[in-house]
């Protein structure tokens, strides 16, 4: 038996803000664990910044296989309120979700979203006096502004939307 094959993921709570301080607790007790982070724009204080926050405020996921880890000195650790429960036993997250997560995380440890409104693909307008025509994708600009080439009365048209005014075909 593959001992890998009996690991999943679980999901704990975190103290409010203590994610950082959790993530090193683990990492101390050699648990493999992961917090995904997402890059944002704020707006403080007049200025807008950058910064790096929880993907999931409140929550942290722990890989593990509970029937030979000492799970409950997880509720012990430092910055961790509790991992969720169903029970008496840890409740694992569903197969695929955590693992999809995972794949996402780029090079810097933060999140990457594909957008699926890229050159090439199809796409649908979805307001407008060309609401429910079919397009493609021609390119995309800084200011969210995207080039199409509808497909109108037989015939291939050029034309402009806005980002949000489109969705995956």
């Amino acid at each position: 038996m593959n001992a890998d094959l009996d690991m999943r993921w679980f999901a704990a709570t975190t103290l409010p803000r203590q994610e950082l301080v959790a993530a090193e607790n683990l990492k101390a007790q050699s648990f493999e664990f992961l917090l995904p982070r997402l890059r944002v724009t704020k707006r403080h204080a007049r200025r807008v910044v950058q910064a790096i926050d929880p993907l999931f405020p409140g929550y942290i996921f722990i890989r593990m296989d509970p029937t030979v880890t000492a799970w409950r000195s997880i509720n012990g650790t430092r910055g961790i309120g509790h991992l969720v429960m169903s029970g008496d036993r840890p409740l694992p997250a569903r197969p695929g979700v955590v693992e999809t997560i995972v794949d996402s995380v780029g090079p810097d440890g933060t999140v990457k979203f594909a957008d699926p409104i890229q050159p090439g693909a199809r796409v649908r307008l979805v307001s407008g006096p060309f609401a429910d025509v079919l397009g493609e994708v021609v390119s995309l600009d800084a200011r969210g502004r995207v080039n199409l080439l509808l497909s109108l009365f037989g015939m291939s048209v050029y034309a402009e939307a806005k980002r949000n005014n489109l969705v995956a075909a």
